[in-house]
């Protein structure tokens, strides 16, 4: 095919150029590869030769770019291939030197380097070309689909390589037509003549004969030349030939090099793919370290804790939800470690009954064991010899309720008892409750002052099946990282900085700064507690930081590194100095802080003598005092009041703990106070945790013979029955099976509470025994109470027991009416097996410093929004505090999430009271379902109180204000004189009588019986005063009732006098009473207009007018 398209001829300076026009071949062209064959079009032009891409229009070829072009003077070879590869087509091997890849056409005056005249002709032409690369040798495969238009493509090419070839073939053809062209006339003129002069015909056979001469001349010469001309074609042959057989060797040696280069390049190609490998090898590696550093982070405990601690106070928080928000980071943080925490100790205490080496987790053998806490051998008795683990950056120890002789001081006078001691317990709980304080109060301080540089590590205790484990994520230090505190070599070293930093938190804990002697010239200052331990962070946490910074594993990178760790803390506050006993039992940091002067942690310590130190013991025996005897009357009075109404042992505890009295007074308590509820549940208190120390040291006792059976076992096939009692129904496989011996362990443990319970609850001899033996006595010997052992069968607090000893024992059983009754009557009041619950304690940061830092930030309205208890059930869900104070917050969020919360409580706790109240309150549209939750309550109140409780006379009237309400009278009434024969049999003279009073007189005000109104408002009035309540915004509101009754009954001086008294009182309370001082000063108004008195009108219309302005500006 053969498409001729005009364009402009080059005439090369140095020799002629055959006139070629531009033709254009569509071929077949074999890939690079070798794989594919692809269409081109091949292009001949002005010496050129080039190939295209096939255009979708054969016009827009003159538009394209050429892949290639090759000089055609540069071309080597162009021939039949050593072996076809395409079938149905005609195949060439094209072979040049120079070619030339074009890139975008700038302008005429690019470089161009090119060795051939034809080269440099072409650059003298007027072409805009530019040259971008250059390869020296070029091979092309291509197939054409005719034989003719191969034929036509090498003649074209052959043209433009060998133009004097074709010159000289033209110029003898020329020379030929015109020797024909003059002998044409000159026959025809001999023929001419020879008819003319055929009569001389005779005459010019000599003529003729001389003529023939000639040309036989001219034929020899002729021949002559044909031979000469063969003789130069068979030298031009073997020329050629030779010319051929260089041609070859040089492709030969061309493909050999080629070969050569595509082996090299195979080589090369094998190296970057090992390169890859290598590379690949080295991100692969890569991530490994990362994942590693990964995996150490997420263990490194403390190092995410203080990563949380920078995050929750670097942004600066705009509104109160942005700073819940970053204190949740810090709840998350704390969580994380205790939700970890709690699955390695159930591990680790659910093995403990199995030999060393079949234990998941193995102990730590060779430990420094006070290098983190305060620990002394001497008060764990109960050696299993694996109290102490070090397992995912977690430092545990073990802790046990230990038997042992103790003599005491009775009526009766000394007497040696088997008592059970729980000091390492106490010791462990005093470690991390003061660790939690100052984790408290170290992020308050970095509120205040950002690069505050002292940190606590995390900390949480666990306890499961009785044991104890205190878990301290293990903090960057070594030995060499000590700056303050006591060395091991007795001496004591300290730092001036630190211990200004020390002092900002001792102040916070009014604590005092006082000084100890090392010798007798030497001083130190020790802020806070002389045991307690300063360390700088180690290089392993900076590295840890930077590293994570490097490698951006998360968002934030470090902060501040030059941190350092407050350690052994148990000694932080001072202890209580009782008489007669021994000094173990420390003052509640409530009780600390709320002290009028700063205390001395060390002023116990005999071998500090100092003369200051002497002030400073008389000081602290002087707040011991007053914590035994003056807060104690306090907290009786708040009791007495029911200021306070605790209803189990936790609630007890948490409000003893806010008024900074220890639960070791309970005893006291229980002498002091006149109110039998509170006596009942003291006693229920002293009974339950005397049953959890027993019932500690009999499950420490059954898992360490457990453990010695097995060892034996493993050791020795033979089966003594007495030896291997707890495991005689195993064999030798079973011993080995972990799974089985576990199995059997907590059968035997459940087994064992089981006849504690029933040998506790039950009756008979054994039970009469333990009784006297075990449990009076412990209760006198831990709360100096004398309790009577045969008072049990008589009691009405059953309920309140069961839970109680759920409660403080950790574990849970069915509590059922057929259980309540049958305790102190049956042998075997029992029959389910207890399950043990895990329980845990860890940092609860107070988020009340969130409002706190709110207010600073000057964020409006934050404490509405703080009290928000959407964020305190997140929190509460968070810190895992339990399912009665999730209840609670639930009904607290709304009246519809009763039933939720009804969920979360145990059936048959006064826990279940609130919310059956407020699904009263909802339900009284329906009496009928109103009065059957009713019943329910007072069902619970019987089987956990008894007949009489506070709780009685407080449910009657909260359920006879609801009918009063609705409109049910009569029925309201009846409550309330119930609610008031309750009151009365309880309590004499007692507020609480007086607002029954209010209660009564305002339903009859309602039913506008005014006398009967005003008789039981008086009385009310009569009982607040004599109870010495005439502060209190009750008394205020009934004196504002009774007005408005003198109101309506037009006795204006008297309301006057009551509403100005009422008003006086609540302006005590404008903040909490706001609403109810609006109300006064209104109803004072109308009675001066009833008076005409305008001036008293006018002031107080201006006072109104006031604090509704306060009154909105607060909201």
């Amino acid at each position: 095919m053969n498409n001729s398209i005009s364009s402009q001829q080059i005439e090369p300076k140095n020799k002629p150029v055959i006139q070629d026009n531009s033709n254009v071949f569509q071929v077949e062209k074999r890939s690079t590869s070798k794989m594919f064959w692809n269409k081109r079009i091949i292009q001949l032009q002005n010496g050129m030769l080039s190939y295209f891409k096939v255009p979708k229009q054969m016009n827009e070829l003159s538009k394209m770019q050429p892949k290639i072009s090759v000089i055609i003077e540069n071309i080597i070879y162009i021939g039949p291939p050593e072996k076809p590869k395409k079938q149905n087509s005609i195949e060439i091997t094209f072979m040049a030197k120079d070619s030339i890849y074009p890139s975008k056409i700038k302008n005429r005056s690019t470089n161009m380097s090119v060795n051939s005249s034809y080269g440099r002709d072409l650059m003298a032409a007027q072409q805009p070309i530019v040259i971008t690369k250059k390869k020296e040798i070029i091979i092309w495969e291509i197939a054409f689909s005719k034989p003719e238009t191969l034929k036509e493509f090498t003649q074209i090419i052959d043209k433009v390589k060998h133009p004097e070839k074709y010159q000289q073939q033209d110029q003898q053809t020329q020379s030929q037509l015109q020797q024909s062209l003059a002998q044409q006339p000159s026959i025809q003129q001999s023929e001419i003549i020879k008819q003319k002069n055929s009569i001389q015909l005779q005459q010019d056979i000599n003529e003729k004969e001389n003529q023939q001469k000639e040309v036989q001349q001219i034929q020899l010469q002729l021949e002559k030349q044909r031979s000469e001309q063969q003789q130069k074609q068979e030298e031009l042959y073997i020329q050629l030939q030779k010319e051929k057989e260089i041609h070859e060797s040089e492709l030969k040696s061309r493909i050999e090099k080629e070969q050569l280069l595509e082996k090299e390049n195979k080589i090369l190609q094998k190296r970057i793919e090992d390169q890859n490998k290598q590379e690949q090898l080295l991100l692969f590696q890569e991530e490994q370290r990362k994942n590693i550093v990964r995996n150490k982070i997420k263990t490194s405990w403390n190092y995410n804790y203080l990563q949380a601690i920078e995050l929750a106070n670097m942004k600066d928080p705009k509104t109160i939800e942005e700073c819940i928000t970053n204190s949740f980071v810090l709840h998350e943080s704390i969580g994380r470690m205790r939700d970890h925490a709690m699955d390695v100790c159930q591990t680790i205490i659910d093995e403990l009954c199995l030999p060393n080496q079949m234990k998941t987790i193995k102990p730590t053998d060779c430990l420094n064991e006070d290098k983190y806490i305060m620990y002394s051998q001497q008060d764990n008795t109960i050696d299993f010899g694996d109290d102490f683990y070090c397992y995912d950056g977690l430092f545990i120890k073990l802790s046990f309720c230990q038997l042992k002789s103790q003599e005491i001081q009775t009526k009766q006078g000394k007497q040696e008892i088997q008592i059970y001691e729980e000091s390492q317990l106490k010791a462990l709980g005093n470690e991390f409750r003061y660790l939690s304080l100052l984790a408290d109060q170290i992020e308050l301080l970095i509120q205040e002052e950002s690069n505050y540089p002292l940190r606590v590590p995390l900390s949480c205790i666990i306890d499961y099946k009785g044991i104890r484990a205190f878990v301290l994520a293990i903090p960057p230090i070594d030995d060499t990282t000590l700056i303050h505190g006591p060395t091991f070599d007795g001496q004591f070293i300290t730092n001036n900085a630190i211990q200004q930093y020390m002092n900002q938190i001792g102040i916070r804990l009014n604590l005092k700064q006082h000084k100890f002697f090392e010798d007798e010239l030497i001083s130190n200052l020790i802020p806070m507690s002389l045991f307690q331990e300063v360390h700088k962070i180690n290089k392993d946490y900076i590295e840890l930081r930077w590293i994570e910074n490097e490698q951006n594993i998360n968002e934030f990178p470090p902060q501040n590194l030059s941190l350092y760790y407050l350690l052994k803390c148990g000694d932080l506050m001072p202890v209580i100095i009782q008489e007669n006993l021994q000094n173990t039992s420390r003052l509640r940091p409530e009780f600390v802080r709320s002290w009028n002067k700063p205390l001395n942690s060390d002023s116990y310590l005999k071998q500090i003598k100092l003369s200051e130190i002497e002030a400073d013991y008389n000081e602290l025996k002087q707040a011991s005092n007053y914590l035994q005897n003056q807060l104690l009357h306090d907290i009786i009075n708040k009791f007495e009041s029911l200021e306070f109404l605790p209803i189990d042992s936790i609630q007890l505890s948490e409000q003893l703990h806010q008024s900074g009295i220890n639960i070791k007074f309970i005893g006291k308590i229980c002498q002091m106070c006149q109110l039998q509820h509170i006596k009942d549940l003291c006693i229920c208190d002293m009974i339950s945790r005397v049953c959890k120390k027993v019932l500690r040291n009999n499950i420490a006792d059954l898992m360490k013979n457990l453990k010695y059976q097995l060892s034996q076992k493993l050791q020795s096939d033979q089966s003594n029955i007495l030896e291997f009692s707890m495991i005689q129904e195993l064999t030798t496989k079973d011993v080995q099976d972990i799974n089985i011996v576990l199995e059997l362990s907590s059968k035997l443990i459940n087994e064992s509470c089981l006849d504690f319970l029933n040998l506790l609850l039950g009756v008979g001899k054994e039970s009469d025994i333990f009784w006297i033996q075990i449990i009076q006595k412990q209760i006198w010997y831990d709360y100096s109470y004398n309790f009577d052992v045969s008072s049990r069968f008589s009691i009405q607090f059953k309920g309140m027991l069961l839970y109680c000893l759920q409660q403080q024992c950790d574990i849970s059983f069915t509590i059922s009416p057929t259980l309540i009754n049958g305790i102190f009557k049956e042998s075997f009041p029992l029959k389910e097996k207890p399950q043990f619950n895990v329980q845990q304690k860890s940092y609860y940061l107070n988020t009340s410093k969130i409002a706190r830092k709110s207010k600073r930030r000057n964020i409006m309205n934050q404490e509405q929004l703080f009290q928000s208890i959407k964020w305190s059930l997140e929190l509460c869900l968070m810190r895992k505090e339990g399912d009665e104070i999730f209840a609670n917050l639930l009904c607290e969020e709304s009246c519809e999430n009763a039933n939720k919360a009804l969920c979360f409580t145990k059936s048959g706790h006064p826990g279940q009271i609130k919310p059956l109240l407020q699904i009263i309150q909802i339900s009284m549209n329906n009496l009928d379902t109103a009065l059957q939750y009713f019943e329910q309550i007072l069902q619970i109140l019987d089987s956990y109180f008894g007949s009489s409780h506070p709780y009685y006379f407080i449910i009657y009237s909260i359920f006879g204000h609801y009918l009063m309400e609705n409109g049910y009278f009569n029925d309201a009434l009846n409550l309330y004189e119930s609610a008031l024969q309750c009151a009365i049999r309880l309590f004499q003279n007692h507020h609480c009588i007086a607002d029954i009073y209010s209660d009564i007189g305002q339903l009859y005000f309602y039913k506008k019986d005014y006398n009967n109104a005003s008789i039981n408002y008086n009385k009310a009035i009569s009982i607040y005063e004599k109870c010495n309540q005439y502060q209190s915004y009750k008394y205020a509101n009934i004196l504002l009732l009774n007005g408005q009754l003198l109101f309506i009954q037009q006795q204006y001086e008297k309301a006057s006098q009551q509403i100005d008294t009422a008003i006086d009182i609540l302006y005590q309370f404008e903040y909490s009473q706001t609403d109810l001082l609006i109300e006064a000063i209104k109803l004072l108004i109308q009675i001066s207009n009833s008076q005409n008195k305008q001036n008293k009108t006018n002031q107080l219309n201006l006072q109104l007018q006031l604090l509704q302005m306060r009154h909105s500006i607060l909201q």
